[in-house]
């Protein structure tokens, strides 16, 4: 069986990310149009490292046509699209640049992609 290959996000902020564990929780786009959102709410404060982490984590998870269905309700049928779209992170496409993130004072953490 072929191994899935992992989803990183490229980090364009400069300087590395802080390891303060600041973060409640964290919404992120799964959609390269930024239409569709998914939160994560962390039990314990975490670093924006970790939180990042756990967010590539969850776009490493292979694709389903369910989720696909969700995303791409107008797109092309499933058993095209499955052959390119192995995994979650696959339908931002080319928005997979860190270029801003925010905490708010109760550790809602939100960034953009692009």
């Amino acid at each position: 069986m072929a191994s899935i290959r992992k989803f990183h996000y490229a980090n364009s902020l400069e300087g590395e990310f802080f390891e303060e564990k600041c973060v409640s929780n964290v919404k992120f786009a799964i959609d390269r149009h930024h239409i569709f959102f998914q939160e994560i709410e962390f039990k314990v404060l975490v670093s924006k490292r970790k939180a990042v982490e756990v967010i590539e984590c969850f776009l490493s998870k292979p694709m389903t046509k369910d989720y696909y269905d969700v995303l791409f309700e107008e797109g092309e049928p499933w058993e095209k699209a499955k052959k390119t779209m192995k995994i979650k992170g696959d339908a931002l496409g080319d928005a997979m640049f860190i270029e801003q993130i925010t905490i708010d004072e109760n550790g809602n953490m939100e960034f953009l992609e692009f």
